[in-house]
């Protein structure tokens, strides 16, 4: 047998042997695409193929475990001249992949583990990493720049790079036009107004406006360059403006000044863009492990990376599962406002939450998603804080803990272990763990929601051109993908993860969002998903007014690009609502004009772009 022939099929055996040991039963279809994904590593060590490869599985299929049995393969065949780096999201995460290969049978001598977070990490980072044949480390890490610490065995480059999870090749900044004022503002009068930091800074920010200003004329974007700066003058400047929090901006906008920038509109009142090639072209033979990669746009932007094979979209179908949907604003913003009122009784979420979680059966654990308090903000709120001491006020114990069947390595058995039944989990735990996968209900109190800012700063840089189509209707289908991704990511943490067969778990996902843009891509990522209505008892939606705000919307977007300009009142004749009350109108055009390619402007509206107004 040849190289990737004897590879394939040993890891494949392996791979099947393993996720059977732990009580998976799989159909035909999940070993054919098990098979097809270990062939392609093989291809790809061998130098059978090459290429940034996507492999569109989904969650809880077994991609993880596909990397002890072909890592583990490579040992046991004394595949000495092939070698691979695994890279994933989180330190844990690649403890346990090295606990998992060291217990498929691997020296631990052959795996490297980089990571600098010392004692606080469950395995310690390894020297000598360049005669170690398995290679692990985080995404931050091959961003960083220093390939020579992982991307190298015995001299030459390893054979192949597993990407556990989204692969998004570049580090985009957006630098918001506000911040960059509102900082200027309070920095200032501290250090004098005709110090020299704040005259280059001041001259700075006219430049920016007199490109915005350019642009709201009807003028192409063009690249801004700025007054020449030495190095050891910007850091002269950055010394003078201190390290309080509002002038964090100012000193980003300092080190970027020497660079080409593009000057964008947004909602948020616009600002700048620029991005560097984080994980650079030399890296070729890439196996991208992302469940996610058939809905998240901005990955797809990339056209370095392709499609690998034909996987089944029914490999894997959520027809036990449930997505119930109550219809209310969901972003940080709001969640700030709800969650500031001081009577629990006014945390119309939060009591939207509590009310539901009463209602579970005690023998059924709950991951709840809530926002990370960021304490940048000049009150920030805690969230997750707030959510506990309200649900505790119901009378919910949340120490209380469920009994769950796990299999216990050690024993060899499968034991009844305690876990507990609530889980609170924020933004950015959305992917990688699986330790939560008992949990038959997720609820989130808060979507998280990207800006247009930043979304037009990563389209650039998966683009890898500052001059990518960033019309407003681009970002607005980013950003829905964005949210979709994060969903689809956050819910596969419970139950549903699990595959029974062909049939994931039995789940509930509470969501409260107040569009449904994302069905269409929830359905996509989790075939036979159902949607139900959430009724709830504190928050109550204006259902006539989100069906008029889908009907304004669905008519916005039938119009040519031709149309860039028509009144509210020609729009609520033309979409056939002439019998919608004035207020009810109004209400219904706010809600549809949120995220998309069109700007209000007292009876009229003007389609944005960004050479009008982008977002």
């Amino acid at each position: 047998m040849t190289d990737d022939a004897a590879l394939t099929e040993n890891a494949y055996q392996r791979l099947i042997a393993n996720l059977q040991h732990y009580g998976n039963k799989l159909s035909d279809e999940h070993k054919t695409a098990m098979r097809e994904l270990v062939w392609h590593y093989s291809m790809l060590a061998t130098g059978h193929a090459t290429g940034r490869l996507a492999f569109p599985l989904a969650t809880g299929l077994g991609k993880t475990q596909s990397i002890v049995a072909w890592c583990a393969a490579l040992h046991e065949l004394n595949a000495e001249h092939v070698s691979v780096a695994v890279a994933a999201s989180k330190v844990e995460a690649l403890c346990d992949l090295k606990r998992d290969l060291i217990r498929n049978g691997v020296p631990e001598s052959k795996i490297g583990l980089l990571h600098s977070l010392k004692d606080k990490a469950s395995m310690p980072s390894t020297l000598a990493n360049d005669d170690r044949q398995i290679m692990l480390v985080t995404h931050a890490r091959i961003k960083g720049g220093n390939l020579e610490q992982f991307a190298k065995y015995r001299g030459e480059r390893r054979n192949l790079l597993i990407w556990d999870e989204s692969l998004l090749v570049s580090d985009a900044r957006a630098i918001s036009k506000l911040d960059l004022e509102s900082g200027l503002g309070w920095i200032a009068p501290r250090i004098g107004k005709d110090a020299e930091a704040i005259s280059y800074l001041q001259t700075a920010l006219d430049t920016l406006e007199a490109e915005l200003t350019a642009q709201r004329s009807g003028k192409a974007p063009s690249a801004v360059s700025l007054a020449p700066l030495t190095w050891e003058k910007a850091d002269e400047f950055k010394r003078q403006l201190g390290d309080a929090a509002p002038v964090q901006a100012l000193k980003q906008f300092l080190n970027a000044t020497q660079e080409q920038l593009r000057v964008v509109h947004a909602p948020q009142g616009g600002g700048l863009i620029l991005y560097d090639i984080t994980v650079p072209p030399e890296l070729e033979n890439i196996a991208i492990l992302d469940a996610s990669y058939p809905i998240r746009t901005l990955e797809q932007l990339d056209k370095s990376i392709r499609l690998a094979g034909k996987f089944s979209v029914n490999i894997k179908r959520y027809d036990n599962v449930t997505i119930h949907h109550l219809k209310n604003p969901s972003g940080r913003d709001s969640m700030t406002k709800d969650f500031k009122h001081r009577k629990r009784e006014d945390r119309k979420v939060s009591s939207e939450v509590c009310e539901l979680v009463s209602g579970l059966p005690a023998d059924e654990a709950v991951i709840l998603f809530t926002f990370l308090t960021k304490d940048n903000y000049s009150k920030p709120v805690d969230f997750q804080r707030i959510l506990k001491e309200d649900l505790e006020s119901c009378g919910i114990d949340l120490q209380a803990t469920v009994k769950v069947r796990t299999w216990n390595e050690g024993r060899g058995l499968w034991v009844d272990e305690s876990k507990p039944r609530f889980v609170f989990l924020t933004w950015g735990s959305e992917s990688s763990l699986s330790k939560h996968a008992y949990c038959k209900h997720v609820a989130f109190a808060g979507v998280l929601h990207r800006s247009y800012l930043d979304l037009a700063s990563y389209v650039a840089g998966q683009c890898d051109t500052l001059w990518a189509d960033l019309s407003a209707k681009t970002i607005r289908e980013v950003m829905i993908s964005e949210i979709a991704h994060c969903l689809y990511q956050a819910m596969s943490r419970g139950s549903c993860r699990t595959i029974d067969g062909s049939q994931a778990h039995t789940m509930d996902a509470w969501l409260i969002h107040s569009d449904e843009y994302v069905r269409p891509l929830l359905e996509q990522a989790m075939p036979g998903v159902t949607w139900a209505t959430w009724q709830g008892k504190h928050i109550v939606p204006k259902a006539k007014t989100n069906r008029v705000a889908r009907l304004i919307l669905a008519h916005l977007d039938s119009l040519p690009d031709s149309v860039t300009k028509l009144s509210a009142q020609r729009l609520k004749k033309d979409a056939a609502l002439a019998d919608v009350p004035g207020s009810s109108f109004t209400r219904s055009l706010d809600i549809a004009l949120r995220g998309s390619a069109w700007l209000r402007g007292g009876r009229s509206l003007e389609r944005k772009t960004f050479e009008t107004y982008a977002g």
